[in-house]
Parts: structure tokens; C-alpha cells; sequence
């Protein structure tokens, strides 16, 4: 048996190579199952080189121990397996590399903007309701009873000639002097005797002024004319003048609030002793809210 012992070998890698060994591996190489990767080839002449350096080996000597380090080159490469690759001998063709294949990632939607946040608008309570004011009817109804055309008193209000009743005479004494009041013009005609005045209106609240001063001469003292009137429902009993005012030629106004609900104002009249007379009729529009009772004033003097 032939045994190759070499003092590298065994110190380095613990190898005892023998001739069956070296059988063994050359018949591998004989069927070219070791491939001749250059790796073997560079392992090989490192191999040689190094035995040469270190026990002055002939070169030629070392060719001949060929086999053994073509095996020490297997053994320090860690050679687990063999390429069965006939036919070749300088190189092993790698697989080649796979074509690159450029992926297309699509880009993402666009994420659409957030809307814009408001700020917190702060909650303002509601206004009360108010009730709207009401509507002023028409303008003020001023009629100066008896008077056959329209006259003007001294604060530049207009009075209507005679109108609007029903019944009784009409009389003018425009030598009457009634002093000391603004309407004074008004007392200088009368309508006496009549059932009743009615004057179209809105509905709605109204303050009504009834004008009168005893200014007929056969009247010479009080209860010598005594009558009764009722102005939209609201009863007006027993009027005396002469009384009412303290004398003759003294004026006295009745005032009331009425509320007109059928279009008209309605004024009745009913006598008691004499015939019932009056001087003047204001119908004032007003407001819902001021309407109130009746009073009596006796005119400024």
C-alpha cells in the first residue's frame, strides 16, 4: 500500500492520505465528476507552491504528487458534492440572470383635501318676538255739526260741514261768542233733534270727542234739556249741558274710546226732555293698547 505522509498535512488538517484514498478520488476525476472550477485550479497551484516553499521540493517532484493535492484541494474547499459537467474545462456557466422586470406600482389616489374647518360660531339667542304695532287708521274725523260748509279753528285742524246723521234740523248763530278755546268757531252752528250719526270707519280702537255748549235761548237753566246717547255700545245716560258745562255758552266735551268691529261708528241719540243737540263729533284712530274708558272735560277757558 502506498502511503503519503507529509508532516503539513498531518499538522495542519489531520489528514493520513493513502493510496486507496487517492484511488478512491482519482476515479471521481477519472469520470469527471469533480469539475474543473477554477477555484480547484487556483487551490491547486497554492497548494504546490507551498510545499515547495516549505521542504524545497523540486517542482517536478511535485507534479508528481499531483493527485494528492488536487485531493487537498478538494478537502480545504469543503467540497460536499459534484458537478458532473463533461466537457468543459475552464469554466462553469453561471445561470443567467433573470431579465428585470420593472414593476408598475400605480400611483395612489389622490387623497382629496379635508373641508376646511369652521370655527365654532358662537349660538345668539333668539329676539323676542314683538308683536308689530298696529296700523293707525285713517286720519282724524273732524265734523262740525250744523255748519253748512267746512271751517278751519285756530290750530289749523279742518271740520267738515254737517254730515252723517240721520234726523233733527241744523242751525247757524254765528253771533255765539265762545272764548278762551282753540275749536271756538265750532260752537256757532248746532244739530239738535236727530236719531243718530254714523260715520264708515276700519275696524279697529278709536277715541271719539263729542263737542257741546248750551248756546239756544230758551234754555235758561238746568234740566231744561236733558237727553240720553249711546256711542258704540256704551251708554251715555241722562246729559244735561247746562249742567255738565256750569252755565250757558260754556263748552264741555265727552270723551270715550270705542272699537269699531262692522266697519261704522254709531252714535245714537234719545230724547228725555227737549231735543237732544251737539256742537261737534272727533273720531281719533288709536292703537289697540291705549283705548280706555269715558271721561267728561269741560272745554279750557
Amino acid at each position: 500500500m502506498l502511503e503519503f505522509h507529509h508532516p503539513w498535512l498531518t499538522w495542519g488538517y489531520g489528514l493520513h492520505l493513502t493510496h486507496t484514498t487517492y484511488v478512491g478520488w482519482r476515479s471521481h476525476c477519472d469520470a469527471g465528476m469533480i469539475s474543473a472550477n477554477p477555484a480547484f485550479a487556483e487551490a491547486r497551484l497554492c497548494c504546490v507552491r507551498l510545499l515547495i516553499q516549505k521542504h524545497n521540493q523540486s517542482e517536478a517532484t511535485m507534479k508528481r504528487l499531483h493527485p494528492y493535492l488536487l485531493l487537498l484541494a478538494v478537502i480545504l474547499l469543503d467540497v460536499t458534492g459534484c458537478q458532473r459537467d463533461p466537457g468543459k474545462s475552464e469554466s462553469v456557466a453561471q445561470p443567467a440572470a433573470a431579465p428585470f422586470v420593472a414593476s408598475v406600482v400605480p400611483a395612489p389616489a389622490p387623497t382629496p383635501p379635508l373641508p376646511p374647518v369652521q370655527p365654532p360660531v358662537a349660538s345668539v339667542p333668539a329676539a323676542p318676538t314683538v308683536a308689530p304695532a298696529p296700523s293707525i287708521p285713517e286720519a282724524v274725523v273732524r265734523i262740525n255739526a250744523g255748519a253748512s260748509s267746512s271751517v278751519k279753528d285756530s290750530a289749523g285742524n279742518e271740520w267738515l260741514r254737517d254730515q252723517g246723521f240721520v234726523g233733527g234740523d241744523v242751525i247757524e248763530r254765528p253771533d255765539v261768542e265762545i272764548t278762551n278755546v282753540p275749536n271756538a268757531v265750532i260752537y256757532k252752528s248746532e244739530h239738535y233733534g236727530m236719531d243718530s250719526f254714523s260715520w264708515k270707519l276700519p275696524d279697529g280702537e278709536y277715541r271719539v270727542n263729542l263737542y257741546f255748549a248750551e248756546t239756544y235761548e230758551g234754555i235758561t237753566q238746568a234740566g231744561d234739556r236733558v237727553f240720553s246717547f249711546n256711542v258704540q255700545g256704551k251708554d251715555f245716560k241722562d246729559f244735561d249741558v247746562w249742567k255738565a258745562a256750569g252755565g250757558p255758552l260754556k263748552p264741555v266735551v265727552i270723551t270715550t274710546d270705542a272699537t269699531v268691529t262692522d266697519g261704522q261708528l254709531l252714535i245714537k241719540f234719545i230724547t228725555n226732555i227737549e231735543n237732544p243737540q251737539i256742537n261737534g263729533i272727533e273720531i281719533i284712530p288709536l292703537p289697540a293698547a291705549t283705548a280706555s274708558g269715558a271721561s267728561q272735560t269741560p272745554a279750557a277757558k
